[in-house]
């Protein structure tokens, strides 16, 4: 695993339980997306995953993309920190 992505994960594991859940579950949901070739819009597939993860964890598709948003935005903040770190 890249150090980058380990550290990723690393990180996510310092999150609460339930908004990494939402996160990697909607996370690996794109990257099936786009592994799979799917020639759609960014707003498309934001809109099948929020409805995905909302299903599967009982929130709204709002709450799923701010949840996912969050997470993100999160993992930037620590990604630059570690950067300006090293």
């Amino acid at each position: 695993m890249p150090d980058s992505r380990q550290k990723t994960e690393e990180f996510l594991q310092t999150l609460p339980k339930d908004q990494r859940a939402v996160y990697v579950y909607m996370r690996d949901e794109y990257e099936r997306l786009a592994a799979a070739g799917k020639q759609t819009d960014m707003e498309e597939y934001d809109a099948y995953v929020e409805k995905k993860a909302s299903e599967k964890f009982g929130i709204t598709r709002q709450d799923a993309m701010n949840t996912y948003a969050l997470t993100e935005s999160q993992l930037r903040i620590f990604h630059n920190y570690r950067a300006s770190d090293i």
